[in-house]
């Protein structure tokens, strides 16, 4: 049992309006706030938990399956998203080319991180990312391409890494609509940055 003597209201994430678990039951609310503070204050905590293995089980699974060294399980592909934009240090002043046609969440992680999305056309047939006009949205400040594999269309990859590579910009495919499709015998997941 955690110690619930030691939560302090001050020490609990809060929304604009509420703390954190305002509609549980007290002893409920308190062991969601001890735990998000555990969470915060020891990096391990996260690890530690009942289930980890599991995960680090599933990432090992899912990169034998989809041909690629490393997986990172996240809470949502938003949340991958939001990882990849970050871990390539993208930020303010930066720019990346987004699809119109997506879930805004596509698209949320690049205003997330400060980045300016720039909006480039699809092609019909697919709804995915038309590669001219990728191409002709590219600037100096371009540094990231996301294509968004839409319905099972997979976008069409290898034109958006002619574009990107000479520049030096990254392409990171929202690859939701198709986890374990499959490129002329090669895992769609293997394609981007």
């Amino acid at each position: 049992m955690l110690p619930l003597d030691v939560i302090r209201e001050e020490e609990c994430y809060e929304t604009a309006t509420s703390p954190l678990g305002a509609g549980l039951s007290g002893g409920q609310a308190a062991l969601l706030r001890e735990a998000a503070r555990l969470g915060r204050n020891n990096p391990s905590f996260l690890s530690d938990l009942e289930g980890a293995a599991s995960v680090a089980e599933l990432e090992d699974a899912m990169a034998r399956i989809l041909g690629v060294r490393h997986v990172l399980a996240v809470s949502s592909g938003t949340a991958a998203l939001h990882s990849a934009l970050l871990a390539l240090g993208i930020g303010r002043g930066d720019e990346v080319i987004v699809s119109p046609y997506s879930w805004g969440q596509s698209v949320a992680p690049v205003l997330f991180v400060g980045a300016t999305p720039v909006f480039a056309d699809i092609l019909p047939d697919t709804l995915t990312l038309d590669p001219r006009s990728v191409q002709d949205r590219m600037s100096s400040r371009t540094k990231a391409i996301l294509p968004v594999h839409l319905f099972g269309r997979i976008s069409l990859m290898e034109p958006l890494l002619a574009i990107a590579d000479p520049a030096g910009v990254a392409v990171i495919a929202d690859g939701a609509h198709v986890l374990g499709a499959m490129v002329d015998g090669r895992s769609a997941a293997r394609f981007g940055t």
